[in-house]
């Protein structure tokens, strides 16, 4: 993120354990056993989903902005990842048969429209986002 001179702004903090919480709470109550595994999301670890083909569903949590998702660079950096990359790298993995297997994707990150279409665009049937023009606030 950055203000209107270019100045890059720290990203304020996610409270990524109560939203984990959340979730788990959540399929315990509709009593569904699921497999979940909550990793930091790198494009990496995305194209290896995409390409497996062994997710039925997928949650990100993180920041966005109405050109791109922020995601790692592997070191614990920020790795801003452009929604046209964004679509190639599904795309990939659309081509071996990957995202096939998605069932549903939940995009909450703030202004996540565009990444949400890009979803929708590679075949994922069920996709929610946040409306292009609006932020999340985060009590998760």
């Amino acid at each position: 993120c950055t203000d209107a001179s270019g100045k890059v702004l720290p990203m304020e903090t996610l409270d990524v354990a109560r939203e984990r919480a959340l979730i788990c709470d959540s399929f315990g109550e509709a009593r569904r056993a699921v497999r979940l595994r909550f990793e930091h999301a790198t494009t990496d670890r995305l194209r290896t989903l995409v390409t497996l083909g062994t997710c039925v569903g997928l949650h990100y949590s993180g920041h966005g902005d109405p050109s791109y998702l922020s995601m790692e660079d592997g070191r614990g950096g920020a790795h801003f990842v452009q929604v046209d990359r964004l679509r190639r790298l599904l795309q990939a993995g659309s081509a071996s048969g990957g995202t096939a297997s998605l069932s549903f994707v939940f995009v909450s990150a703030c202004f996540s429209e565009a990444a949400a279409q890009a979803f929708v665009e590679v075949g994922v049937p069920h996709v929610i986002a946040v409306r292009r023009n609006s932020r999340v606030s985060d009590p998760a």
